[in-house]
């Protein structure tokens, strides 16, 4: 169903009664930039695990890879669209952005 939607471009599980936009590319890129540009001294990666609720928590927008083409959060931000501004790694904690 997931990847059905991926093809779709289409959300994937909207939440009912939900008031946050969808991301489209420009947000994402934007959002990313200032997600990073706030990083705490020290440290330079955000667990890949936290972009979506930092996405809608602190941009009161739905970061949805289904609607932007792709099943996988991580397979997202390895796009050329934003691969200028983050990579994604597996770390023995899990995937960092």
């Amino acid at each position: 169903a997931k990847a059905v939607c991926a093809e779709r471009q289409r959300p994937f599980a909207a939440q009912a009664g939900d008031n946050c936009a969808v991301a489209t590319w420009a947000i994402v890129s934007a959002c990313l930039r200032v997600l990073i540009g706030t990083l705490p001294d020290g440290s330079n990666t955000i667990p890949l695990s936290n972009i979506k609720r930092l996405f809608r928590t602190r941009f009161q927008v739905d970061l949805s890879e289904t609607a932007l083409g792709y099943a996988k959060l991580s397979e997202l931000l390895q796009d050329t669209r934003v691969s200028d501004l983050c990579s994604v790694q597996l770390q023995e904690q899990g995937y960092i952005v």
